[in-house]
């Protein structure tokens, strides 16, 4: 789908306009409190007593939209667009109640932990129900960065595995030869080679039934039963296994579309006269249904018309075209036609290392093309392969300006708290505290709200992580044939959180070693 950079723009715009907005407004209250303009300060803010449950009610009820939207509407062209900028606003609301339920729950938990923390306790279970102003869009702009690093790096390792999926699928088998004018026989050729298991030819041949047009592709069954790369969704009349050896054992078997088989009304064991196309015009044949399909691996989908988007084998040539395709066996398919000669092969090996042989003389042949895995690279020539490049360089720079953003907002906003609080600071010195208990409780309390963003941030990464994988499909340069394959890459979600935690919690020294240095003859004498 070729999108124009100007709706682009527009819908980056659209989708930070209102984080853009809070953080603006929220700088604008920072910026008046500092420059001491004219303002109405209480001498004591009174708590908040709001209950956990209403925050928990309206973050449910976020989260039920976002997981709901993709199953209610199907994300695909310009809809998933508006998606993804519906999904981007719900993902500031996700934030925002979710700070404010954990700001509430770390209070609640610091009243609790009288062991742990002592008479501290007091003073943390009300500084976090009272500073609201202050911790609020702090914990709102960790977790939105906390969250889009863990979304980016799910969709980035989903999309990319999900792709390879298809990839081999499209392929068929281990190794895939195309070469012109090659007998039937030749896979006796291929079979002799060392670390070649077994091989089939495929003879394909544009038919139809009535006016609905598809090509039979004829293979050895039993070979590609034991080279070809089947799904559980292959197949709805049976397993692989069940289907591929009643074609076998049957020589005038046919395995449809599920599509054609509803379109006909034709069942397993019935019979269908089909026009097999031939060089000097076509030949009707009677087929028995064995089988029914959705897809079969190194030839796509099944059928074209459930084809929603552009297959990875459509950019081969792999996916068969008109109105799909159907399996049949080579034998009777090659005796009806006539024809001895074809120019695709599947082949099975025990592993790619073991047929190096093969490979290089094949390779000497300038009309031979080999497609394995390895050699079928996502390279940025492919659009598949930009694509696929430019969601991990999103995620790159996701990771660098989140970790930045969310430094820099401890630095302003804790920094910021400490010049306001400086005579509860002063305070505490008075009365005996010394600035090592004074930085410790105002590095705990910051540090606490490092680790509640993380702990929001975490299980919000993996619900948008999931939902915004569906809908980037919606965009994909690839529509996937196969069930989508969610990766959710633990240890290295782990490690990079893990690294942001700790670099924003040593952030939080610099505020707390201020508060600690705080001059209690001066700020008193002042007050």
């Amino acid at each position: 789908m070729d999108i124009p950079l100007s709706s682009l723009a527009l819908a980056g715009a659209i989708a930070m306009f209102l984080p853009a907005s809070y953080v603006f407004h929220v700088s604008r209250r920072i910026d008046v409190a500092e420059i001491g303009q004219p303002t109405v300060r209480q001498t004591y803010e009174i708590p908040e007593e709001v209950n956990l449950r209403y925050y928990v009610l309206a973050l449910g009820g976020t989260l039920t939209v976002l997981l709901l939207m993709p199953l209610l509407v199907t994300p695909s062209g310009s809809m998933a667009m508006v998606e993804i900028l519906s999904a981007t606003l719900l993902l500031f609301t996700a934030s925002y109640l979710g700070s404010r339920a954990m700001r509430l729950v770390t209070a609640d938990a610091s009243e609790r932990a009288k062991r742990m923390l002592g008479e501290k306790r007091l003073y943390l279970t009300q500084s976090l129900r009272r500073r609201k102003g202050q911790f609020i869009p702090l914990l709102v702009i960790l977790t939105l960065t906390l969250t889009t690093t863990t979304m980016m790096l799910i969709q980035s390792a989903s999309l990319k595995n999900t792709i390879s999926n298809e990839m081999g699928y499209a392929i068929g088998a281990d190794l895939r030869i195309e070469a012109p004018d090659r007998p039937l026989n030749w896979t006796d050729v291929l079979e002799s080679y060392d670390g070649v298991t077994t091989a089939t030819p495929v003879i394909s041949s544009l038919s139809a039934v009535g006016f609905d047009a598809f090509y039979v592709e004829g293979v050895d069954a039993q070979a590609y039963l034991s080279i070809g790369r089947f799904k559980e969704s292959s197949f709805t009349s049976g397993t692989p296994e069940e289907v591929l050896t009643a074609l076998d054992s049957t020589s005038n078997g046919i395995i449809i579309s599920h599509f054609y088989a509803t379109l006909w009304n034709v069942t397993v064991g019935a019979t269908i006269n089909v026009e097999l196309g031939t060089e000097g015009g076509s030949h009707d044949t009677n087929f028995v249904v064995v089988g029914v399909m959705r897809s079969a691996p190194g030839f796509g989908m099944a059928s074209t018309l459930d084809l929603a988007g552009v297959p990875f084998g459509a950019y081969l040539g792999f996916q068969a075209g008109r109105g799909g395709f159907a399996l049949a066996n080579i034998e009777y398919v090659s005796s009806v036609l006539g024809q001895s000669t074809t120019d695709t092969f599947l082949v099975g090996t025990t592993s790619l290392e073991d047929i190096e042989d093969l490979m290089s003389d094949l390779s000497t042949d300038e009309w031979t093309e080999l497609y394995t895995m390895e050699t079928l690279a996502l390279g940025t020539d492919s659009v598949t392969g930009l694509f696929l490049s430019g969601m991990q360089g999103l995620t790159m720079i996701s990771f660098l300006l989140c970790a930045a953003m969310g430094l820099t907002s401890i630095v302003l906003f804790l920094g910021s708290a400490v010049a306001e609080r400086e005579p509860e600071y002063a305070l505490f010195r008075a009365i005996g505290g010394t600035k090592r208990q004074v930085m410790s409780l105002v590095f705990g309390e910051f540090a606490g709200s490092v680790i509640a963003a993380v702990l929001v941030s975490l299980g919000l990464g993996l619900l948008f992580g999931y939902t915004m994988t569906l809908l980037t499909f919606g965009i994909s340069s690839v529509w996937p044939i196969l069930p989508k394959v969610f990766t959710y890459p633990f240890t290295v979600m782990f490690i990079t959180i893990a690294f942001e935690c700790v670099a924003m919690i040593l952030a939080c020294y610099f505020p707390a070693r201020r508060a600690g240095n705080t001059n209690p003859a001066e700020v008193l004498r002042n007050l």
